[in-house]
């Protein structure tokens, strides 16, 4: 029971500091806590009390009485913002209620066109840490890379840099490709690029071209049939002695990998239609009947919810 109350009560500093606009101020100074009340028109002794609740919680720092947003927060701001953390959660109680879903982005192709056009270059962002960590353990150099579901390519860019040889095909539907090539050239890595307009599941993907492709955060938004269908189709366009690797959710072994994938799976119902991603068995088993060869199971610490995969096509 302490251990709810706790909870709840940190729950309540931080929403109550939502309401009050006092975690947006946060993220524009550093000012005491007299400060923070009097420019938001709030109540002083509450706002120290909050403010220290805050602190103590990793949401701001306080130094010498004067008080700034943690890295923590800073963080959650460039990645969704603020707001769009709130309005998302806020939603669940309709979920649990009623089983309202506010967002569907496991629907059909046009509806995913539109879901993630505005979303991918945020969700790279949040990414990118695993991106380097994946890059780091993957053995090999390759030239050509397929980015299946490429988003914003956080994945595949962060393989290409310190590469100028490797090539980048990021397949994706066309607005969603527009994301893709901002953020190439944010990196300065256009050159290495180019795209492939349309749906995975039916648009040409040339034959024997690539030595590696990636599968990132993808086949959890596919039923099983369909999951293991894309894995079918995407051993032709791999180069004998080439690696598809596969980038998805998963349930750690840590208890904060394991806290981290629940709120994960809260978050994903919130986003889809329902039901849970593929385990790791599954994905392998499908990875054997397209005729690939598993070789490498990797846990990402930088992205604890996520799980890699890498299968082989025989030589």
């Amino acid at each position: 029971m302490r251990n709810l109350f706790a909870l709840r009560a940190v729950a309540a500093a931080v929403d109550t500091a939502y309401q009050g606009r006092l975690l947006h101020a946060l993220l524009d100074g550093d000012a005491t806590a007299s400060d923070y009340a009097e420019r938001l028109g709030l109540d002083p002794e509450a706002t120290e009390l909050i403010l220290d609740v805050l602190s103590e919680f990793g949401f701001a720092i306080r130094k010498r009485g004067r008080y700034v947003a943690s890295p923590s927060l800073t963080e959650a701001e460039s990645l969704f913002g603020i707001d769009m953390a709130f309005l998302f959660w806020d939603r669940a109680p309709a979920f649990l209620l009623h089983g309202e879903r506010p967002g569907r982005m496991d629907a059909s192709a046009d509806q995913r066109e539109m879901a993630y056009a505005d979303l991918v270059i945020n969700l790279g962002r949040a990414y990118t840490e695993g991106a380097r960590e994946l890059t780091e353990q993957l053995n090999g150099d390759p030239m050509h890379i397929l980015d299946v579901g490429a988003g914003s390519g956080v994945w595949s860019l962060a393989m290409v840099r310190g590469r100028p040889q490797t090539r980048v095909t990021a397949l994706d539907f066309p607005k969603v490709l527009k994301a893709f090539q901002a953020f190439a050239a944010q990196l300065g890595l256009s050159a290495q690029t180019a795209t492939l307009a349309g749906d995975a599941h039916t648009v040409d993907i040339p034959a024997g071209r690539f030595d590696r492709i990636i599968v990132a955060n993808v086949l959890h938004l596919e039923p099983p049939e369909r999951a293991a269908a894309l894995l079918r189709r995407l051993a032709a366009p791999l180069v004998s002695g080439g690696e598809i690797v596969i980038v998805d959710a998963a349930r750690g072994d840590t208890a904060s990998s394991r806290r981290i994938f629940a709120t994960y799976l809260l978050s994903r119902a919130l986003r889809t239609g329902g039901g849970k991603p593929h385990s790791t068995y599954l994905i392998k088993r499908w990875l054997v009947q397209a005729g690939l060869t598993p070789e490498l199971e990797l846990q990402l610490s930088r992205a604890p919810h996520l799980r890699a995969v890498v299968a082989r096509k025989p030589r």
